[in-house]
């Protein structure tokens, strides 16, 4: 079951940059099932390069929605690539700590080596995120 589609609205949210590129965004929401409770309804937004026709994004947002129901997993309630996206975005704590210090190292070091001797902008880098 969908709902109609609808345009982003035009303010609250940063949509007019897109509008200016000439993308028109609408959204609607799905409910996947009724008779599963573990399954929430899903707003699903997609764009158009024109402003499409009544007929058209009706049929588009048809397609979208079988596309969605169909890559669904039984006792689910988003798409198998939202899911692997989350999975894949799951890595422990230890290995997000180090390499966000990774990042702020090197952001550090390029950022101080412009100002200061290298070498010493490497070791403040390193002193100032610890271990």
């Amino acid at each position: 079951m969908a709902t109609k589609a609808f345009e982003l609205p035009r303010y609250g949210i940063d949509y007019t940059p897109y509008l200016n590129q000439g993308l028109k965004i609408f959204y609607f929401y799905l409910l996947p099932g009724l008779r599963d409770s573990k399954r929430r309804c899903l707003r699903i937004e997609v764009a158009f390069t024109r402003d499409p026709g009544e007929n058209e994004l009706n049929d588009f947002i048809s397609l979208v929605s079988k596309i969605v129901y169909a890559l669904m997993l039984p006792g689910h309630y988003l798409p198998i690539p939202v899911l692997l996206a989350h999975k894949a975005c799951t890595i422990p704590r230890s290995a997000a700590k180090i390499i966000i210090k990774e990042i702020i190292s090197r952001y550090f070091t390029n950022i101080l080596k412009k100002h200061i001797d290298p070498s010493f902008a490497i070791n403040l880098s390193t002193y100032l995120i610890g271990d």
